[in-house]
């Protein structure tokens, strides 16, 4: 029996990935830097990198723990140019949490974690970077470094 059920498996596993790359389900590892700054109610900035364009960014405060501040987080991506030719033109969508730690006011320490929810089939990304709120609630200003995959 267990003769049998090895080359039933290795015969699944490469029907399998032979159908998954037909269908043009490969990805890309991805990476950049983000900025956007917020003027008024307002959060706009841009995406270089592999990936380059204009944003859209939503952010609504869920809460603090010490010096760490959390906040539900929405980016809309306009891809004007990028590694992977299939997502020039596309309207990209993500979501997840930006997570802030005081650590030298007026800069914050930050971390997104992203899951593209619109736009692509499938796409994570995480950014590391900074915001300076010496202008909060006026505006800020926010600069991170981005890398993940995502799959046209």
């Amino acid at each position: 029996m267990k003769k049998l059920i090895i080359p039933l498996v290795l015969l699944a596993l490469i029907f399998g990935f032979s159908s998954d790359a037909s269908a043009g389900a490969a990805c890309y590892a991805v990476s950049g830097e983000i900025d956007f700054v917020k003027v008024g109610p307002v959060i706009s900035g841009t995406f270089s990198g592999d990936l380059e364009g204009t944003m859209v960014v939503q952010t609504t405060f869920v809460g603090k723990h010490g010096v760490a501040r959390f906040r539900d987080l929405t980016q809309t991506w306009v891809v004007a140019d990028s590694i992977v030719e299939p997502l020039i033109g596309r309207t990209l969508r993500f979501e997840g949490f930006l997570k802030g730690q005081i650590n030298h006011w007026p800069i914050l320490k930050t971390t997104h974690k992203l899951t593209l929810v619109e736009g692509a089939e499938l796409g994570n990304l995480t950014a590391h970077g900074w915001t300076d709120v010496t202008d909060y609630p006026y505006g800020f200003v926010h600069h991170s470094e981005y890398h993940g995959v995502i799959c046209p």
